[in-house]
């Protein structure tokens, strides 16, 4: 079984991701990173611009689709959960999203500069991808995670908390 995070950009997923792989001993995978290592790019902002959203979400779902692991944390883009996507991992799977308070969100995806988006009015963009992601994530995630200002341990703490990951990663 694996656990895999879900949630948005800049949510916490890759380093909530790692601390929970190595304190239960398995392996982590952020189809981010993969991503970077087949398209060539030091960042996801810079292989977006570089293929275009279609291409993007096409290589994406690809590397997601050929992911065949067991007992790994797998951490997932904000933007990759696609019914097809979720259907294949559901079936090893145990979902969890990362809920983060989009007024922090916002602050931090702005702080970043890396909005994958072709749309130049970011803040529009934004509410709009949050509305629509945000109802996505909710209908696929077994539970939610609500983050607010909280450090990744007492994140990883809540999460252990909620659910027995010893019976989910062996």
């Amino acid at each position: 079984m694996n656990i895999i995070l879900i949630g948005f950009k800049s949510s916490g997923k890759t380093t909530i991701g790692k601390r929970l792989a190595e304190q239960h001993n398995c392996s982590f995978y952020d189809s981010d990173e993969l991503l970077l290592r087949i398209g060539h790019q030091n960042s996801c902002y810079d292989l977006f611009k570089f293929l275009g959203e279609k291409e993007f979400r096409k290589m994406e779902k690809k590397i997601i689709l050929g992911l065949n692991v067991n007992n790994a944390v797998i951490a997932l883009g904000g933007g990759s959960l696609s019914q097809k996507v979720a259907k294949h991992l559901k079936t090893n799977g145990f979902f969890i999203y990362l809920d983060v308070n989009p007024k922090i969100l916002e602050k931090r995806i702005l702080s970043t500069a890396n909005f994958l988006s072709e749309n130049k009015n970011f803040k529009e963009e934004f509410w709009h991808i949050y509305k629509q992601r945000g109802k996505k994530f909710k209908k696929f995630a077994h539970i939610s995670v609500e983050i607010d200002e909280q450090s990744v341990d007492e994140v990883v703490k809540v999460i252990c908390s909620k659910i027995p990951l010893d019976q989910y990663l062996e």
